[in-house]
């Protein structure tokens, strides 16, 4: 893995060291830069494969075209074989020279080629132009400012920052989101003017302007029924891919089923396979990995983590993720000791729950969808119940409505009018327009709508970047074979009864457990669970320390020096009753003071 960035529209080759010079810990191991008259591309590496011959950039047969990438790509070697088929000649072993080449041969298709994870940069001198690609679920990141005809692009914001032009502007609308959601959606940032490149999109920059366009999408449907042996084969098959590096892999075990059972698939494959659990005190998930460990063979690691840790990295995770963040720092410091024990690359369980409906929305839609649909008329209650800030009884009546009530009913903790009143009225906000926010596939089956924007939103907003940002903040790579892209589309086409079926959760994936895991493991947990993962609870945490450190940051003084939020209704906030959602709400306000300092952001 590694970090990219570059930019369009000039000669700089001190700023292109720069930005990459900023995405160091991405790729702390070798660095490079192309540049030319038009702009620059430049690569930190993390060498997975071909680690002694694969360094970046890499340049095609006649040196007109070159190519960074933060990828690992899982068919390069059949789609290698291909193209030497077709007379290309390869100067290295790595999959990134493969992505090279299919450019060549399949021009803007090259994307629909590649089955892997990736975020890259390709520049071609023949039409002066720069082209830059994301992989089908965003699972590779990639940010770009652009004015005018000028783009700058990198894996992180940190790397287009360096540019003195691109205003260090706090984006007061991401962080509205930010504050009802816990996270920002896809396309945005916490910085004014820097966007996300979407997933499954290639933008091309060149002389005649900035063309963008999306390659690949997905629907989800009801026609295959389940069939548990084709499923483990394609569980089997991605987990099997994603072993092939030449540094050490491991597996993050929790004892749950999707990270069970990748580890149960990895040690069929891999005789010298690493997992790694923490204990955390009053939620200990350990006994439960350990059971799984012992039944693969693995080398298993267990490291005790204290909700503390959530205090005493707080910069650190600021920093790491470029937004205020709530309940990383166990995975941070997870990546952090499977990183010291010698891992480079790790297998993560993410993605079984949107796939093969883990969460409690998943539950609660199958209910809602049953309630009446009132149309427009929800919309006048809710408004009124909104400006009062009753935030249960508005949800009531968003339940009531359309499609679009309904998923904000799930997903809406307080009123929109409540947080908007927490901004100063001196930099008041706009009021979030929720249909340009949320994006998902159009469905008449509510359930399959609630599925889609989990997808969308949640997973490809925000758990695969906390991937990527808290593995790769310790120059790990963390790969996620439950969302190999074949995986993936076989399970958006499995009926809704294969995934939640009277009432059990992960219907599916369970069944596949009781064949391969033991009985404990595979039967534990038959409904979602509210809970938010943390770790610990966070209304314990609160009273434990994170108060303290909360008070301090939204000390009057400090939201008056700041000037994002309003210090009276601050005030009363803290003096609520605290539940889960008000402590997310005010340590994500607090951590937004961090943020302006780390990264002076006016």
């Amino acid at each position: 893995m590694c970090g990219i960035a570059g930019f369009y529209g000039f000669e700089d080759q001190a700023l292109a060291k720069k930005m990459i010079d900023a995405l160091h810990v991405r790729g702390p191991e070798h660095k490079g830069i192309a540049t030319s008259e038009f702009g620059s591309i430049g690569n930190a590496r993390l060498s997975i494969i071909d680690v002694v011959g694969g360094n970046q950039p890499i340049w095609n047969e006649d040196d007109s075209i070159a190519i960074v990438a933060n990828c690992e790509i899982y068919n390069f070697l059949e789609l290698r074989e291909e193209l030497e088929q077709r007379n290309h000649t390869f100067k290295t072993h790595s999959d990134t020279e493969v992505i090279l080449h299919a450019y060549e041969e399949f021009g803007l298709d090259f994307a629909k080629k590649i089955d892997g994870i990736f975020a890259v940069a390709i520049m071609d001198l023949n039409r002066s132009s720069i082209i830059l690609a994301r992989d089908r679920l965003g699972i590779k990141p990639l940010y770009y400012f652009k004015s005018g005809n000028t783009v700058l692009f990198a894996s992180e914001a940190k790397g287009i920052l360096v540019f003195e032009e691109v205003p260090r502007v706090l984006d007061r609308h991401a962080l509205h989101v930010l504050l009802h959601l816990g996270y920002v959606t896809q396309r945005q940032s916490m910085f004014e003017g820097i966007k996300q490149l979407p997933a499954a999109t290639i933008m091309v920059i060149s002389p005649s302007g900035i063309k963008e366009w999306t390659y690949w999408d997905f629907q989800a449907t009801s026609e295959l029924s389940l069939d548990l042996e084709y499923l483990g084969m394609m569980i089997e098959s991605s987990v099997k891919r994603q072993l092939i590096s030449e540094r050490p892999v491991g597996v993050f075990l929790s004892g749950g089923l999707d990270s069970s059972l990748v580890a149960w698939f990895a040690a069929k494959h891999s005789s010298e396979l690493s997992t790694f659990t923490q204990r955390f005190g009053e939620v200990d998930e350990s006994p439960y990995a350990e059971i799984v460990a012992e039944h693969i063979g693995s080398r298993h690691f267990t490291v005790d983590h204290t909700p503390d840790q959530e205090i005493a990295l707080a910069r650190e995770l600021v920093t790491a993720m470029e937004h205020p963040t709530f309940g990383l720092s166990h995975t941070y410091a997870l990546s952090k000791f499977a990183r010291e024990k010698g891992c480079i690359v790790i297998l993560s369980g993410l993605g079984g729950d949107e796939l093969f409906a883990g969460y409690v929305q998943h539950w609660r839609a199958t209910r809602i969808s049953n309630y009446p649909n009132l149309g427009g008329l929800s919309r006048i209650p809710a408004l009124l119940t909104d400006r009062l800030g009753w935030a249960t009884v508005t949800r009531g009546f968003r339940a009531l409505g359309n499609f679009d009530q309904k998923i904000l009913a799930l997903k809406l903790a307080f009123t929109q009018h409540g947080i908007k009143r927490l901004f100063s009225e001196k930099n008041p906000v706009e009021s979030i327009d929720w249909g340009s926010v949320l994006r998902y596939n159009d469905h008449n089956d509510f359930f399959r709508v609630v599925e889609s924007e989990l997808i969308y939103d949640q997973l490809e907003g925000n758990y695969l970047k906390i991937a990527d940002r808290m593995s790769m903040g310790n120059s790990l790579e963390m790969r996620v074979p439950l969302l190999d892209t074949p995986l993936f589309e076989y399970a958006m086409k499995l009926e809704v009864k294969a995934k939640i079926h009277n009432g059990v959760s992960k219907y599916g994936l369970r069944q596949l457990a009781q064949l391969h895991l033991p009985r404990k493991v595979a039967l534990r947990a038959l409904k979602p669970s509210a809970k938010g993962g943390y770790g610990f609870n966070p209304v314990d945490f609160w009273k434990r320390g994170m108060k303290d450190y909360v008070h301090q940051k939204l000390d009057a003084f400090e939201i008056r020096e700041y000037g994002v939020f309003d210090e009276i209704r601050v005030v009363k906030e803290l003096r609520k009753p605290m539940s889960f959602a008000r402590v997310r709400l005010l340590w994500n306000m607090a951590l937004t003071h961090d943020l302006a300092d780390v990264f002076s952001l006016e």
